[in-house]
């Protein structure tokens, strides 16, 4: 199997790696570097014990994440900075303000999980410049405490705060600021000239950091016949796959360093986003937050500020699970998907882009390049997700609405469900029943109950059969009532 070289920056120091496809950066931390303060726990994204910080340059700022580092490709960290819990050890071997005060707040019990809740405090107090409690919390939600200590943690998070309002210059260590210039100065020299050469060059199988979209049929061409090929943006769950099952691909394609791939644009009425982007990037998107604001709102329910920092809108439609958040959402608003594969791109409506249970129309080689959204004047939308937890958790059943409407007077409904069918689908009939109806003269639970008899669920761990068919009705009740009570306000 073919390895590839890199280098990068380790807690302040340059290292040269040589690293298999399908390592994790948490086997690199722990096997490689002996660095065990970084937990392996679940492997799977759940717990946040693994959490680490990835400082690298965006243009000439430098931007920190959040990451769950035991789903994080080995390979994705060349030419950046890459901190543990050691890394924030002070020069005369003194705590880290945030683990003294953590520590004189009684915010650790057994200790396991408190490098993960240190180093997403760290992360977030480095990546932003003001400070609130609620985003505190908010970036704490992928860190679990089994010893359920988190009153302690969330007190001593608030005199984190207050300290660092006052005392920001005192977050990194020296030997972290030094880091960032060798990552900078390395970045400037060692193997990024994007589009012209990838990392593993010398052989036909291994990792491959893509730089375009005319390397990657350059690749492609190179790699036939050479193997399983696996096309790569965040790998969340791909990860999760391999962690568990040891399950692995002789070549791996990532798509992320192609950088028409982690755009988001607005043009023409319509909001462009790259297969590529990070749903965090998504979250935090000016334009998605004045054209798409509900679109911010179904993202900011999924997964973890670790998770978001990693996994793409593309991975979430492309895996094809049946209940995508992303997809069920995008199907409700009524998207687009432009493909890209060795005979160009084509374009799809993403309620036409799934067959079946796990099943798509990607072509071999094919993956999905942007994300195309209408974006109406004057339009309803809005979001359910039922499951165990609100944030970090999959779904039982989400749904999304759109209704396109004129004083209550519905023209166009659009329905939408994940985790009621092997792949998220629309339902069909809602369309026809509420087509120039006005909300005030309809039978909201006659409606509901005609969805629900749409839909024939299976059971499974999150929800029996019965269980998803009175949240299918519950929430076109929820939707069809929320609308009501929005064209009353507007009246």
């Amino acid at each position: 199997m073919q390895t590839s070289i890199i280098k990068f920056v380790l807690n302040g120091e340059i290292k040269t790696l040589e690293v298999k496809p399908g390592t994790t950066l948490l086997e690199v931390i722990r096997d490689k570097y002996k660095l065990n303060g970084t937990k392996s726990v679940c492997n799977e994204g759940d717990c946040g014990a693994c959490t680490v910080t990835i400082a690298e340059y965006q243009g000439s700022r430098i931007v920190y994440k959040a990451i769950n580092s035991c789903l994080y490709p080995a390979e994705k960290i060349i030419n950046k900075h890459v901190i543990t819990v050691e890394g924030l050890t002070q020069e005369t071997s003194e705590l880290h303000p945030i683990q003294e005060i953590l520590y004189n707040n009684y915010s650790t019990q057994c200790g396991y999980c408190t490098p993960g809740f240190v180093m997403s405090i760290f992360a977030y107090l480095a990546e932003n410049s003001e400070y609130n409690e609620a985003e505190l919390k908010e970036a704490l939600n992928g860190n679990l405490c089994r010893c359920t200590g988190y009153v302690h943690i969330i007190q001593g998070g608030k005199e984190i705060l207050k300290y660092y309002s006052g005392n920001r210059d005192k977050l990194l260590p020296e030997k972290l600021r030094d880091g960032n210039r060798k990552m900078k100065a390395l970045s400037e020299t060692f193997n990024l000239t994007r589009g012209e050469q990838d990392i593993s060059s010398r052989g036909v199988e291994g990792y491959y950091l893509i730089k375009s979209l005319e390397k990657y049929q350059e690749v492609i061409d190179k790699l036939k016949g050479s193997g399983t090929i696996k096309v790569v943006a965040g790998a969340t769950d791909l990860f999760v796959v391999g962690n568990i099952s040891r399950t692995y691909f002789k070549n791996y394609l990532d798509i992320t360093f192609i950088p028409e791939l982690s755009k988001i644009e607005f043009d023409k009425q319509k909001l462009i986003i790259g297969a590529a982007t990070t749903l965090e990037a998504i979250r935090t998107s000016s334009l998605v937050k004045k054209h798409l604001p509900i679109l911010v709102s179904v993202v900011s329910q999924m997964a973890s500020k670790q998770i978001r920092n990693i996994a793409s809108i593309g991975g979430n439609i492309g895996n094809a699970s049946p209940v995508g958040d992303c997809a069920t959402s995008l199907i409700g608003l009524n998207a687009r998907l432009i493909l890209f594969g060795q005979d160009g791109q084509r374009e799809v409506s993403i309620d036409q882009f799934y067959k079946g249970y796990k099943e798509t129309v990607l072509k071999n080689h094919e993956f999905i390049k942007e994300v195309v959204i209408p974006i109406q004047d004057k339009g309803f939308y809005s979001f359910e997700k039922s499951s165990k937890r609100k944030t970090l958790d999959i779904s039982s059943v989400c749904s999304f609405c759109y209704i396109e409407h004129k004083s209550g007077m519905m023209n166009v409904s659009r329905f939408a469900f994940g985790g009621v069918a092997p792949y998220p689908k629309l339902a069909l009939s809602i369309a026809l029943e509420l087509r120039n109806k006005n909300i005030e003269n309809i039978e909201i639970e006659k409606i509901a109950r005609q969805v629900e008899n749409e839909f024939s669920p299976i059971s499974d761990i999150r929800g029996s059969v019965d269980y998803r068919q009175i949240l299918i009705r519950n929430h076109v009740i929820k939707h069809l009532e929320k609308f009501r009570k929005e064209v009353k306000n507007e009246d």
